[in-house]
């Protein structure tokens, strides 16, 4: 698995999207499965192409889908050890290594967006998280002290990693460097089962991952697939967005973190300053044509906090959702490319 993780910020809402292979409506048939991945669930939903679809078909595509993604938690995992990628973090500095066309994609897309958000999002920041206690390796929190943070930080950054194109292969500059994937492998993991969906002639999904999801297409209702964005003190969604070739993720600090001391520490580590991140965001919604772009790109916005964040976000363009200050009392500030795919009905409470 790639990361014991929660759906964060997301509740898979679709209306009359909800079938199971027997039961949709004559003419328009659809199917619905789910299983597990990535430490997480997953869950499609698919409107059929004409001619419908038959159940044998359902159960080949759901184990297509099902192969694809351990495909990818073999190549992306840290919690496997003989996983493609912990074998690159086992191995020697300064020494060229060969890596899958799945993998060289993630990290050249990742080693882009890190450059274009100052090093607020870093796939190189895995040593930290292992640090502070919130990745593979199970331990007692404890903050870490300052001189081993600095320590660590010697192995973090956008340089500490080289690529090559041709062949895709991978060296690392420093032996401790350790990747950690699981700020965008979810978005990227989805994006792939779209894609190969939509290669079987299935154009009309809602795939879901954890919490990322992509919407194409509409339902087998005619529809366009929504979601509900989750409210953080509990109550209904605060609002519902449409999905139609496009992709939505969260990244939030208001359900995994670790208490101490009356202090509450976010599992979000700012890789530039070497701490879990210490501000009132409680979380960033994205929504991108790439669900990859959203996944990471919700991260580095929740890094780089309320007022950078949302001056970059609106610099860069993105459709984001900043949700501020305390659970129970939360301020909401949209960018004006999002505001774009909210549903609205005749009220709109959170308007």
């Amino acid at each position: 698995m790639l990361a014991l993780s929660a759906l964060l910020g997301l509740v898979l809402w679709s209306r009359g999207s909800q079938t199971t292979a027997g039961t949709a409506e004559p003419g328009l048939p659809a199917m619905d499965f789910a299983g597990h991945t990535m430490g997480t669930t997953f869950s499609v939903q698919c409107a059929a192409p004409p001619g419908g679809i038959t159940a044998g078909e359902i159960r080949t595509t759901a184990a297509g889908v099902q192969a694809l993604l351990d495909d990818l938690d073999g190549k992306m995992s840290t919690y496997r050890p003989d996983s493609e990628l912990m074998r690159l973090n086992a191995a020697p500095a300064r020494q060229w290594l060969p890596v899958s066309p799945d993998l060289f994609e993630v990290l050249e897309a990742a080693s882009r967006w890190g450059r274009e958000s100052g090093g607020a999002f870093d796939v190189s920041a895995g040593a930290l998280v292992n640090l502070w206690g919130f990745g593979p390796a199970s331990a007692p929190f404890a903050e870490p002290p300052s001189a081993a943070i600095q320590e660590v930080l010697r192995d973090v950054g956008l340089d500490r990693v080289e690529l090559a194109a041709s062949p895709p292969s991978l060296r690392k500059t420093r032996p401790a460097v350790f990747l950690d994937l699981s700020g965008i492998a979810k978005g990227y993991a989805v994006q792939r089962v779209a894609d190969r969906l939509a290669a079987l002639g299935l154009t009309r999904c809602l795939v879901e991952i954890g919490g990322e999801l992509a919407g194409r297409g509409c339902n087998h209702q005619g529809e366009v697939w929504t979601v509900g964005i989750e409210d953080p003190a509990g109550g209904p969604p605060r609002h519902r967005v449409a999905l139609s070739g496009v992709g939505v993720a969260t990244s939030g600090n208001y359900r995994l973190f670790a208490s101490r001391g009356g202090r509450r520490w976010a599992h979000v580590i700012d890789p530039r300053k070497g701490r879990p991140v210490n501000h009132d965001l409680v979380s960033v919604t994205v929504i991108h044509s790439s669900v990859t772009a959203a996944d990471a790109w919700a991260t580095a916005l929740l890094v780089l906090g309320p007022e950078p964040g949302f001056e970059f976000a609106e610099r860069a363009g993105l459709a984001a959702l900043f949700l501020e200050g305390e659970a129970d009392r939360l301020r909401e500030r949209v960018t004006p490319e999002f505001r774009a795919y909210l549903v609205c009905e005749k009220v709109c409470p959170h308007d």
